[in-house]
């Protein structure tokens, strides 16, 4: 397997790097445009909550991303330095209770577009690892 990585300050404006590191390995991974865009829209949205969640939009913690890839499928690893959270208790922001609250809909949207997702939690903090199957 190859590996690329990356590490971003705690900062919303920074997942242009993420999404750089993710074109650059795409260029040989070649999954098709539609499928990158799921891929893309899923990392963004579980660095969205790295960065918000679990390291309070602290600048001085940062958010790491690991792609590993080879011929077959991409594993991409975002780690945090949060306290982590309960997986089980995801919201599911399609009922009426939960329609206005600002927040609970990251988990929700990447489980929508990529099927395989883990969490754990570390001494350091969150790790959530999306893997992707050609």
């Amino acid at each position: 397997m190859k590996t690329i990585r990356t590490e971003i300050a705690s900062e919303k404006n920074n997942f242009n790097y993420v999404e750089a590191l993710l074109l650059k390995v795409n260029k040989e991974f070649k999954l098709p445009e539609s499928e990158l865009h799921k891929v893309l829209i899923a990392v963004s949205e579980i660095v969205m909550n790295a960065i918000v969640h679990g390291n309070k939009e602290n600048k001085f913690k940062k958010v790491e991303v690991i792609v590993e890839y080879n011929n077959e499928k991409m594993c991409v690893k975002i780690c945090d330095e949060g306290n982590g959270f309960n997986i089980n208790d995801d919201i599911d922001p399609t009922l009426d209770e939960n329609i206005m609250k600002s927040s609970g809909r990251g988990m929700f949207i990447a489980k929508s577009l990529v099927k395989d997702i883990r969490y754990k939690h570390t001494q350091k903090g969150s790790e959530v690892i999306l893997t992707i199957h050609r």
